[in-house]
């Protein structure tokens, strides 16, 4: 066997794969597999790695062989480690250590790019240094290739996540889609291993919410917040995490905080990650800020500006549509409908404003009494209507008697002269009574009536 040619063919043929397949630390990998099963003497041999310098100067094992399995877990040398064994000329160095025996090949541009390493159980007398500079010549052709070409790949593929991530949120005018996804493309499309989404509030002084993605897992929301990182309001690399912190603003207001880390990996952040998220944070900033005024003028088209709950139109659409789901499965609803007691009269004795004030307070009593699945409207200048999707009657009964109970409890609605505020409720149920909120409507006002008529704060359900 003409040993040194059949290295030097052997380096070709891997240099070949890393310059017609992608510079990626994949086709690395699968150079150095091919190496294995066709590498003379591979019978004694243990191991073999290459490591690539990084950025920050440390030695990274890209490739990582034993006895013909690969390992993707990255093993790391520091540049005295390295030199500790190559020195400064970077010529081939044999040596034996911890009972093995290793040839360690160094790959030169100006610098040593990397080495690749060969452990094996004897000193393989058979592997000339002829035989192993001419594999030395030609795989380092290829590993120059991948060391050129592989950073401006990750730059491209970087930048194109980037535009990706961008084009989905400027398109977007939901608040919690734009949220969700800058954190989960943190993780998926940019490539770190964890992304978290500080909030803040209105103001701007305090976290409102926190949102974390990590690799493998989809974005949740953290109900126990973890305080602020005490980064400050610039965008900054944090070198000792490998991670990229960018405050999100628009005009001058606070709104979010996002922070990219490789806690895991501890990869450095990709080239001009730093200025390419900032950019990116600008885009969300003025994301965040459209579709929230986008949802503000939402809410006031569809919610009561004195009250906060649904307007009449906004009603009817909503529970006519719970009303149909409803029928189909054959689930009752009830419509609970309420008027204020003597509601002129406050008016009259203690002037609008005192009015307002009891409307306002009637609807947060009705707002946290119901059902977490109910709507609830203001139909009229004291009435004020629930749909409780799935009530029975008797349930419907019980959801008018706790608004009842709610309204004269010490947290309730009291008028001057410490007098408690009472309403007149009835009660209507579909499909007995109508199978739309109109005639839903008819029923529980009758119903309402008639609670008016026996003597005020109380419940009626409507008679079939």
């Amino acid at each position: 066997m003409n040993v040194e040619r059949t290295l030097a063919t052997m380096g070709y043929r891997m240099a070949a794969l890393l310059y017609d397949g992608e510079a990626s630390d994949e086709t690395l990998r699968r150079a150095f597999q091919t190496m294995w099963t066709q590498f003379p003497y591979a019978a004694r041999i243990q191991q073999v790695s290459c490591f690539i310098r990084d950025v920050d100067g440390m030695y990274r094992s890209v490739v990582d062989v034993q006895n013909g399995q690969l390992y993707l877990e990255s093993n790391y040398m520091s540049e005295d480690q390295v030199a500790s064994v190559l020195g400064d000329n970077q010529d081939i160095v044999r040596r034996h250590r911890s009972g093995r025996y290793e040839i360690w090949i160094p790959v030169t541009s100006d610098k040593l790019l990397g080495f690749v390493t060969i452990a094996a159980q004897s000193a393989l007398p058979e592997l000339t240094l002829a035989a192993l500079t001419a594999f030395q010549q030609t795989i380092s052709l290829g590993i120059r290739h991948y060391v050129t070409y592989r950073p401006l790949k990750e730059r491209l593929s970087f930048l194109q996540s980037l535009t990706d991530l961008s084009r989905l949120i400027t398109v977007s005018d939901n608040t919690e889609a734009i949220l969700l996804n800058l954190v989960r493309a943190g993780v998926n499309l940019l490539g770190f291993d964890r992304a978290t989404l500080f909030v803040f509030n209105a103001e701007g002084t305090s976290i409102e919410r926190t949102i974390y993605a990590a690799v493998g897992s989809a974005p949740m929301e953290l109900h126990q917040a973890p305080p602020l990182p005490p980064f400050g309001d610039e965008p900054m690399e944090l070198p000792n995490l490998e991670a990229v912190w960018v405050p999100i603003t628009a005009h001058g207001q606070r709104l979010a905080a996002l922070l990219l880390d490789n806690v895991y990996s501890l990869d450095r952040p990709p080239q001009d990650a730093l200025q390419a998220v900032i950019e990116l944070g600008t885009q969300v900033g003025l994301a965040l800020q459209k579709s929230r005024l986008i949802e503000t003028l939402n809410e006031k088209a569809t919610k009561d500006d004195l009250t906060g709950l649904h307007r009449v139109d906004y009603f009817y659409d909503s529970a006519n549509a719970q009303l149909a789901r409803h029928a189909d499965l054959g689930i009752p609803c009830s419509l609970i409908m309420l008027d204020i007691d003597s509601f002129k009269e406050i008016n009259d004795s203690y002037g609008h404003p005192a009015g307002d004030a009891v409307l306002v307070q009637t609807a947060q009593i009705i707002r946290r009494t119901i059902p977490p699945n109910a709507i609830a409207g203001r139909i009229g200048g004291d009435e004020f209507v629930v749909l409780a999707p799935g009530a029975s009657a008797v349930v419907g009964e019980a959801v008018g008697k706790a608004i009842l109970d709610a309204l004269a409890s010490p947290s309730g609605v009291f008028l001057p002269g410490d007098r408690p505020l009472t309403a007149s409720i009835g009660v209507a149920v579909s499909p007995s009574d109508g199978v739309t909120v109109s005639e839903l409507i008819h029923a529980a006002d009758k119903a309402m009536y008639h609670s008016k008529r026996c003597g005020k704060a109380r419940v009626s359900v409507a008679k079939r």
